[in-house]
């Protein structure tokens, strides 16, 4: 599963549409349908129903939107963690040079 397709499901869940979650990413709304249809053939659901003037939530839809919210909260927690203001290089610094480097740049 890739996880851009995951984020692009909950953007169009919460934009409403796939033009608009296409619009937010940067990207053509046959390519946020393309995602979409990825996920869904992955999890073996149909996530949408779509038709040309709408586009809603099927119950397994509604039923995985929050484990999808989750998950990605995880993973954005996950990543702060790791890259976190607590996790910022600390300690002693030690550097080795030879002897004569001092006379050098007199």
């Amino acid at each position: 599963m890739r996880l851009g397709d995951l984020k692009l499901f909950v953007r169009t869940v919460k934009l409403g549409s796939f033009s608009n979650a296409a619009r937010e990413a940067d990207l053509l709304p046959g390519q946020v349908s393309a995602a979409i249809k990825r996920l869904e053939r992955e999890l073996g659901i149909r996530l949408f129903a779509r038709s040309t003037r709408s586009l809603r939530l099927t119950g397994e839809g509604e039923t995985y939107l929050p484990s999808a919210i989750t998950a990605l909260e995880a993973l954005a927690q996950g990543q702060e963690r790791l890259h976190g203001e607590g996790n910022q290089l600390q300690g002693i610094l030690q550097v080795a040079a030879p002897s004569d480097l001092g006379r050098r740049c007199k």
